[in-house]
């Protein structure tokens, strides 16, 4: 293939929508330098947050394509992807990188001189010296037709012309703030589903302008800062949904909002009662959990008479919650969780344990409030606590890991085992095993060999016989070898056998061999492209433990064997090479 033959639509389908566009503006922003270009390959390098090497091949019927970027390394193609290849496509023979030249100027005269083959310093010199033999009235065009260009920039270009100001001052409602609103738009608003692919750019492109707000406050504009900071979240909320965020990276995003805005309210003469309102009215009324430890965080903010306008509005509101209500309905968990915060932040905690006996109900809230007693330094009162729990028939097995707790620091060694293996005996598990344990500490000879039989009863469903929990136990302990028989003897879960292999390659490297085969096999089963660079992952670690045992010929074969059988899988074939696999 030539790069004539390379159609942008079908780049834009590769790469998605929205990091086809991000690419575009790389492009328009002047941000491509091609190093090197012909009619089938390039290599670039293209600023972003640093800058990325890029290179690309016309290969076959497709591209070849490759960036420093962690989007690209974890394989996907990114903006930096893009904004190269459609740099290439426009340039010929010589040509200077697309969006390199100022529109409406003509291009600065090149310097006499060596070059730096990177053309980032010789650049930087270059410009530096064009920028200094400019008119005034010529650099005052080229920066508000970059400010333009670029709302952020304009922004900076606001903040510096508004001298040193300060907080809550004149200069904090000077600024323009709508060149920022409309890049928050911009960066947030979405027309289609952004996919897993697509994600990490989007919330990379949120990111940015959140740091230009962020910067706000220094500048001595922190209320523009937390307006905008609230903005964002609008955004987010009315748009995170069309999101898939199984990266995290919403949440990433919320969370840094509520930093600029809790930052920028330290900074500002804030009206304690309007904020109050407005991150009580954000905390109910969002899709998200968002400045939900508000009470806590905004203590010093708001002080007493904002926390007890806050107080009384999350009061009013749970008094309007409609009776009948299970804990998690409606507004009635949001409700419950500020509610309590509001208390602790005004009253400390006695005011939460009033709070918290109003609503008890159930095991978990008897749970808090003995542990709330507990941490008070109160243990007898915690202790009571519990054991009226336990009179009216609770075996809950949290409340008996509490109560074994404070009879083992009262010293009431007997005591705390007893309850400890109750609720082992009630509940066994590799979890209430090692709350046995700890609990018990030297005691715990007494009661191992008992727990153990008790984890070795048989469990039979669809799988048959899985003694995963004796596994667990027994690898968590550290006694490999015993957990490795009773693995052998009586099964395990997948993920524990590969923990355990782990382990037991230490000493007998060939016995552990087949378990990261196994396991390799069954990631290409999944038939995705992370599946398999986690398979290339296992087979590397495998051959590390088959040339510790003398079976790397063996090895070799058996990975031929499996490129041969999955020989119409280019993905896997291409993980296989790049974890440099035979």
């Amino acid at each position: 293939m030539l790069k004539s033959q390379i159609d942008p639509r079908v780049l834009r389908d590769r790469a998605g929508g929205v990091v086809f566009a991000r690419g575009q503006q790389y492009v328009t922003d002047g941000r491509v330098h091609l190093r090197r270009h012909d009619g089938t390959s390039v290599d670039a390098d293209v600023v972003g947050s640093e800058t990325y090497e890029v290179e690309i091949e016309a290969v076959g019927r497709g591209i070849s394509a490759g960036c420093t970027c962690p989007f690209a390394e974890d394989g996907h193609f990114c903006k930096h992807m893009v904004a190269t290849v459609l740099c290439w496509l426009e340039a010929e023979p010589g040509d200077r990188p697309l969006g390199s030249e100022t529109p409406g100027h003509d291009a600065p005269p090149e310097l006499d001189g060596d070059v730096d083959p990177t053309g980032q310093q010789d650049g930087q010199a270059q410009l530096r010296s064009f920028l200094a033999a400019q008119p005034t009235e010529r650099l005052v065009e080229l920066l508000l037709e970059a400010g333009r260009r670029d709302p952020m920039f304009a922004a900076r270009l606001a903040v510096e012309a508004g001298g040193e100001g300060r907080p809550g001052g004149a200069r904090g409602s000077a600024l323009d703030e709508l060149p920022l609103r409309r890049a928050l738009v911009d960066a947030v608003s979405i027309e289609d589903f952004i996919d897993y692919g697509e994600a990490w750019d989007y919330f990379w492109g949120i990111g940015e302008v959140l740091d230009a707000v962020d910067d706000l406050t220094d500048a001595g504009f922190a209320p523009s800062a937390a307006r905008l900071a609230l903005f964002a979240m609008e955004l987010l909320d009315e748009f995170g949904g069309g999101v898939d965020d199984s990266g995290g990276g919403l949440v990433e995003a919320i969370a840094r909002i509520e930093e600029i805005h809790l930052r920028a309210s330290r900074h500002d003469d804030v009206d304690v009662e309007a904020l109050a309102e407005t991150l009580l009215h954000l905390a109910v009324t969002s899709d998200y959990d968002v400045f939900y430890d508000a009470p806590a965080q905004y203590a010093g903010i708001l002080g007493e008479s904002g926390l007890r306008h806050y107080r009384s509005l999350v009061e009013q509101r749970w008094r309007e919650v409609p009776d009948g209500l299970g804990p998690y309905d409606g507004d009635r968990f949001a409700l419950t969780h500020l509610r309590e915060q509001a208390a602790e932040a005004l009253g400390g905690a006695n005011l939460l344990l009033e709070v918290l006996r109003e609503t008890e109900n159930g095991p978990y809230d008897t749970l808090r409030i003995a542990q709330l007693l507990h941490r008070e330094g109160r243990a007898q009162e915690a202790l009571d606590c519990l054991e009226k729990a336990f009179e009216a028939g609770t075996r809950d097995g949290r409340l008996k890991e509490l109560a074994a707790e404070i009879h083992r620091e009262a010293g009431r060694v007997d005591i705390a085992g007893q309850l400890l293996w109750e609720n082992f005996t009630d509940r066994p598990g590799d979890l209430t095993y090692r709350a046995l344990k700890v609990g018990t500490r030297d005691d715990f000879a007494r009661w191992r060999e008992q727990a153990i039989t008790v984890l070795q009863a048989p469990e039979h469903d669809v799988r048959g016989r899985d003694w995963t929990a004796l596994v667990s136990a027994l690898l968590w302990e550290g006694d490999v070898d015993r957990a490795w028989e009773a693995a052998l003897e009586g099964g395990c879960r997948g993920d524990l056998w590969l923990r355990l292999a782990r382990e037991r390659a230490r000493e007998h490297p060939a016995e552990a061999l087949p378990v990261l085969l196994q396991e390799a096999n069954r990631a290409i089963e999944a038939k995705q492209r992370r599946a398999y660079r986690e398979a290339a992952v296992l087979l590397v670690e495998a051959r590390k433990l088959a040339e510790r045992s003398d079976g790397v010929e063996a090895f070799h074969a058996r990975v031929q064997a499996l490129r041969e059988q999955h020989r119409n899988r280019p993905a896997l074939q291409d993980e296989l090479t790049r974890a440099r696999l035979p």
